[in-house]
């Protein structure tokens, strides 16, 4: 991982920790908001949550563009790109459950005071904290898999090489048929020009020649 995707994803993991503790924040304190009367839960509402739209607003603003940006780095590897997309999309979440839930609320609330106070105001406070319920999840799902993927990074998934396995050819033992080899006087007998034929003729003449000479001692003998 580079600089840049560590920085945007430490900014990332603090947005949305931010988020989360507001909201849960929020949560925590549901139990006794529903059991306040009208004019003391209007007081509460105009006096405790100032800063909390501003610093959260900011924070899921944050959290959308840090995580979305370190989605478009990592989208080369898309392993790596699924925990800040699903982050994205958590905080994104927020965001619509405050313009759609929150917002309206409060822009009703503010122009309230314990004497116009409607008979059905608390349909408005359970919307109020039903958002706030739905973002602390949101955030605490994108909380959750930045760590996830900060502690346990996704393996790179490397290619494996694939060899083609040639067969093998069988491998023939070709016998060479080694020709005689000829009589080194039929070597020397065409080198010198004379023909095997003849050498073989003229050595029977002698054969025969010495024949004759062995009759005629054994004749002149007897």
């Amino acid at each position: 991982m580079t600089r840049s995707l560590k920085a945007l994803r430490l900014i990332g993991l603090l947005a949305s920790s931010v988020v989360f503790g507001l909201t849960l924040s929020h949560v925590l304190q549901s139990p006794g908001s529903r059991g306040l009367d009208g004019p003391t839960w209007l007081s509460v509402q105009h006096t405790f949550y100032g800063g909390f739209a501003i610093i959260g607003g900011l924070a899921e603003v944050i959290g959308v563009a840090a995580t979305t940006t370190d989605t478009v780095f990592s989208r080369r590897r898309p392993r790596a790109a699924l925990a800040p997309a699903f982050a994205a999309l958590c905080l994104l979440g927020t965001l619509l459950s405050y313009f759609f839930g929150n917002r309206p609320v409060n822009s009703k609330v503010a122009d309230w005071t314990p004497a116009t106070l409607p008979a059905d105001w608390s349909s408005y406070r359970d919307t109020w904290e039903t958002a706030h319920a739905v973002s602390a999840i949101l955030s605490a799902l994108a909380l959750l898999v930045l760590l996830v993927a900060t502690i346990w990074p996704p393996a790179a998934k490397t290619k494996k090489s694939q060899t083609a396995e040639v067969p093998s050819r069988p491998t023939t033992k070709t016998t060479i048929a080694m020709a005689p080899s000829r009589p080194s006087l039929d070597r020397t007998s065409h080198r010198s020009g004379i023909s095997a034929d003849s050498v073989s003729s003229n050595g029977w003449a002698r054969v025969s020649d010495f024949v004759e000479e062995v009759e005629e001692v054994a004749a002149r003998a007897g």
